[in-house]
């Protein structure tokens, strides 16, 4: 696989040996000088094809940690709940994981009128949720 562009130090656009452009998450896959070949597969965490712009976009603009965060909740998600979670989806959740801090910090405080619903009806996608929160705290 070939880096191409870094987005951040742990971040890059990426070459497959196909000729298909792809981001890449891993522990310093970014750091050195592009492009170059990454020898060991076994750096990259993650990676996504097939992103608009806007999405990756998304992924240079939001902190490194918050992606972590958010591979972690889907991970743990999938496993909990037993189902499949779509290519895309850690993406959508580290945008409203950032999102949702960024109004914390600013003291927007959003209350769910419809908490009491999801905890009875959804147990354990609210035991997940709480987690997540506290994961995150």
């Amino acid at each position: 696989m070939k880096a191409i562009r870094k987005i951040n130090n742990n971040v890059a656009v990426c070459q497959d040996a196909g000729g298909s452009e792809l981001i890449a998450f891993g522990k310093g896959i970014g750091f050195p000088t592009m492009p170059y070949e990454i020898e060991n597969l076994d750096v990259i965490d993650r990676t996504f094809y097939d992103l608009n712009p806007s999405q990756v976009a998304l992924i240079s603009e939001i902190p490194e940690d918050v992606f972590r965060l958010s591979f972690q909740i889907c991970d743990r998600g999938s496993r909990i709940l037993n189902c499949a979670v779509s290519d895309s989806f850690p993406l959508a959740m580290a945008d409203h994981l950032s999102f949702a801090i960024r109004r914390t910090r600013e003291g927007i405080i959003i209350r769910n009128p419809m908490k009491y619903d999801v905890q009875h009806l959804h147990p354990e996608e609210y035991k997940l949720g709480v987690w997540a929160v506290r994961l995150l705290s």
